[in-house]
């Protein structure tokens, strides 16, 4: 489950960089963000435990 979370944790902050990076393209939304990274931790969990 730690490692899970080190996992969710890399990939919101690529994801918050990839936003820094492609700022002024993309327009990403925080609350879409996270939503997305939610969504790709709870594919990882529950593919771990299946």
């Amino acid at each position: 489950m730690i490692y899970l979370a080190y996992v969710y944790h890399y990939y919101y902050s690529f994801a918050h960089n990839a936003r820094m990076f492609f700022v002024c393209q993309l327009q990403y939304d925080d609350a879409m963000l996270f939503y997305v990274a939610m969504f790709i931790f709870l594919v990882i969990y529950f593919h771990a435990f299946q």
